[in-house]
């Protein structure tokens, strides 16, 4: 890794505008992306469509 001066560095901080603005409403192809990336962190208890509102980005 480099040592790059604090005064070089940008930080961008990006928002993303989840797909649909519930689970229910994704396509089956979008479903099944959402549910392969949070099938490992998903946690107990909780649905693919409740994470899906909490963590998909920004509702539109």
């Amino acid at each position: 890794m480099q040592n790059i001066e604090l005064n070089n560095l940008i930080i961008i901080d990006i928002e993303t505008v989840s797909e649909k603005n519930n689970f229910q409403n994704l396509d089956e192809h979008w479903k099944h992306l959402w549910e392969e990336k949070v099938k490992r962190t998903l946690p107990e208890n909780t649905t693919v469509s409740e994470l899906y509102e909490q963590r998909a980005g920004i509702t539109k």
